[in-house]
């Protein structure tokens, strides 16, 4: 008997800790099912967006040190860092939405200072594009704020620097492509209002054709903005070489009264680039042109601003440009650039020759990490510096 009292109390105490066992259901506090919908459609939507959600950008670490002739002492280096990250996201499979923002500053600087163009690292991010971008089989059309260029070179419009504030009209009629951009360039408002006071505005337009290997256009600027150019472009390509050429001719007569005398008559202009993989390790590429006195279209891969990724090529010059990559061993490269320019008319600040020289040793980390060391010597239009420069790339 005592041993089966001990029997039934032990089933019983197993009863109590384990629960029901007739299959029931355990009672749930109300709302319970409710909370477990919202938080699995809030994870759903999560996946979703990040579905369709991409960032991306560049990581970039600049050093230089100018040579002085005057200095036996190698001066300190100057560190500009930049930050540039890259958001997109698919709204739905003709639309997209893409935001570019960067940050840029040197290491050290607290305060702006007037006398300089340096600027301090505590500079908050500046978009450089934000844009809609609507794909369709035939066109493809842009609104907001983006880059662009008109041909293969951009000779007479290139937005690569100085993006676009405007739309661009991209349609495709079987070989033929018609293109249509619209830029504000400038606005100027009464002080201390938001009333406009003036504005210029750019227009460009593309007409052309191609084929699996061949590209031809015909680039119009009418003179929205005070100058006026036209170009024909033509290039093609193969595996291993690619030409593409652009001549033009620019002119400008200022439509407001803030450059009221300054006046450009027709002048012509031109640019041929080739370049071709003469081996698995060794690219080439050579460019030549032949720019007037006075061509410099405002928003072209020509202007000012563009930068060392841009033309070396100035106006009032004829000459040749070389680029040469070779790849070695455990992923070391050596590029060398070289530009050799004559002014057409020898103005007072510009010399009888004219040259460039940036040379660099690579080394990739893979094909997202990359480091530079070289030396920039530069002789161009009066002005003379050498400088030792390391770069460090990391793309995400």
């Amino acid at each position: 008997m005592p041993k089966i009292m001990a029997i039934l109390l032990g089933l019983a105490l197993t009863i109590l800790i384990t629960g029901p066992v007739s299959g029931q259901p355990p009672v749930q506090q109300p709302g319970y099912d409710r909370k477990m919908n919202e938080l699995s459609n809030q994870i759903a939507a999560l996946d979703s967006t990040w579905g369709r959600f991409q960032i991306g950008g560049n990581f970039e670490l600049d050093t230089t040190s100018t040579l002085s002739k005057s200095s036996t002492t190698l001066p300190p280096p100057g560190v500009n860092q930049q930050l540039g990250l890259n958001l997109d996201t698919a709204i739905d499979q003709n639309l997209q939405l893409s935001v570019r923002v960067i940050q840029s500053g040197n290491w050290g600087l607290k305060y702006g200072d007037n006398s300089s163009s340096n600027s301090p690292l505590t500079t908050p991010f500046q978009v450089n594009e934000a844009f809609a971008k609507l794909t369709y089989p035939d066109s493809i059309d842009y609104l907001g704020r983006f880059r662009f260029t008109l041909g293969p070179l951009g000779l007479i419009s290139d937005f690569y620097t100085n993006p676009v504030e405007g739309i661009a009209i991209q349609k495709a009629f079987h070989s033929y492509h018609v293109i249509g951009v619209y830029s504000r360039v400038l606005t100027q408002y009464t002080a201390n209002t938001n009333e406009i006071q003036y504005t210029t505005d750019y227009l460009a337009a593309r007409i052309g054709w191609s084929n699996p290997s061949t590209i031809i256009g015909l680039n119009i600027v009418p003179g929205l903005s005070g100058e006026k150019a036209f170009s024909l472009d033509w290039s093609s390509s193969s595996p291993k070489s690619k030409l593409a050429a652009e001549v033009g001719c620019y002119s400008f007569k200022s439509r407001s009264d803030l450059f009221p005398d300054y006046k450009v008559n027709w002048t012509p202009g031109i640019l041929i680039s080739y370049g071709r993989s003469l081996s698995p390790t060794t690219y080439l590429q050579i460019k030549a042109g032949c720019l007037g006195n006075k061509f410099q279209p405002l928003y072209s891969s020509l202007a000012d601003s563009s930068g060392d990724d841009r033309e070396w090529f100035v106006s009032n010059s004829r000459g040749v440009e070389l680029f040469l990559h070779n790849n070695f061993k455990r992923n070391y490269g050596l590029e060398n650039r070289l530009i050799l320019l004559t002014p057409q008319v020898i103005n007072d600040n510009q010399l009888d020759f004219n040259y460039r020289w940036r040379g660099a040793l690579v080394k990739r980390f893979s094909p997202i990490n990359m480091l530079q060391v070289g030396v920039d010597r530069k002789s161009f239009t009066g002005s003379e510096y050498n400088q030792l420069f390391a770069t460090w790339t990391l793309q995400f």
